[in-house]
């Protein structure tokens, strides 16, 4: 047996335990999807929208939500939504038109599997693929929005 030594040994160890970190942080870290970030860019896009809108003192934040970022949050900060209101945005009708065809062709133009409302209190209107249930524990995504 060949004796290394102490040093050379402990900078061995040391480069070793340090590679096997490295690699469990890369394991444990996964950088989002091609899609992931269309969509987080999708609701930047969208808050922008609707923050140089007719619709800014609203504070109408868009944000991608879920694990895999598939379902577009509205959050109204600054106003307690009704029926009437967020169909209005949903479909884009007259004065509530910020993107051709509103948020429903919105939301599917840009890849999103369902849309979700919410202004902050316990009620939530959902759209296309997306339960309110589901919503309950739903992640943010990253971006602009966090």
């Amino acid at each position: 047996m060949i004796r290394q030594p102490p040093l050379l040994a402990a900078i061995i160890i040391c480069a070793v335990v340090i590679s096997a970190l490295r690699i469990n942080h890369h394991n444990d870290v996964i950088a989002p999807s091609d899609l992931e970030r269309q969509r987080i860019q999708a609701a930047d896009q969208l808050t922008e929208a609707y923050a140089h809108s007719r619709f800014a003192d609203w504070h109408i934040y868009a944000t991608a939500a879920k694990e895999d970022c598939s379902v577009l949050l509205i959050h109204v900060t600054n106003l307690t939504l009704e029926d009437s209101l967020v169909e209005g945005l949903y479909y884009g009708a007259g004065a509530y038109g910020v993107t051709p065809g509103g948020l429903n062709r919105y939301y599917q133009d840009q890849g999103f599997r369902g849309l979700v409302f919410n202004d902050g209190s316990d009620k939530m209107w959902t759209y296309g693929n997306v339960t309110e249930s589901e919503m309950r524990k739903a992640v943010i995504c990253g971006g602009s929005n966090e």
